[in-house]
């Protein structure tokens, strides 16, 4: 009989074991998975560029961050294609850019690091016609950035130089505010600090 207890104490923990680990792994997967559903706002006032400077009618801006595993899509997708003809291309980096810099210096794309003070999440395309006005800002896609998703750059500013109407799509992707981190990432599991 008293074998019966320590078994059925036995039972229970292992149960009480098993549920807690699933629960633990469940609920790091959606509080992962879910930083990836925020959708951010396009910044556009913060790209102070010297307007002046734009020798081609259209100038597209890729805001990108070395953390992001999207970004790093876009990074790449960017070196594969190189630079649009006729058209100037500024890949902007929230911090460091060792990875692909030089590589998207090589593609002809002009590369800046940035300080954040008003982007909230990357990736993100700004497309400005010369006289400064910004044509288009937001995502690249309908969807989230992933190896397998169809980029729409190309597709936006072409639909920007027949001044057709073009959808906005959201941005998606990785936060880069500190103000959102803290918002969506208050155990600091996915972003550091």
């Amino acid at each position: 009989m008293f074998s019966d207890i320590i078994f059925n104490m036995r039972q229970i923990g292992i149960s009480v074991f098993i549920f807690t680990w699933a629960a633990g792994i469940s609920y790091a997967i959606a509080y992962m998975h879910g930083m990836h559903k925020v959708e951010f706002k396009p910044a556009t006032t913060h790209l102070a560029l010297d307007h002046s400077t734009f020798d081609t009618e259209y100038t597209l801006v890729h805001l990108l961050t070395e953390d992001c595993g999207c970004s790093q899509i876009i990074a790449e997708y960017l070196i594969e294609r190189g630079k649009i003809k006729d058209t100037s291309e500024y890949v902007y980096f929230i911090g460091k850019s060792l990875e692909y810099k030089q590589e998207l210096i090589n593609q002809g794309f002009i590369v800046k690091e940035i300080k954040n003070e008003y982007i909230e999440g990357v990736p993100m395309l700004s497309v400005f016609h010369r006289n400064g006005e910004v044509k288009y800002s937001g995502g690249y896609s309908k969807k989230i950035i992933t190896p397998l998703t169809t980029i729409l750059d190309t597709k936006i500013l072409e639909q920007v130089q027949n001044d057709t109407p073009t959808e906005q799509y959201i941005v998606q992707g990785c936060a880069t505010s500190k103000k959102i981190i803290s918002q969506i990432d208050p155990l600091g599991l996915k972003y550091k600090r």
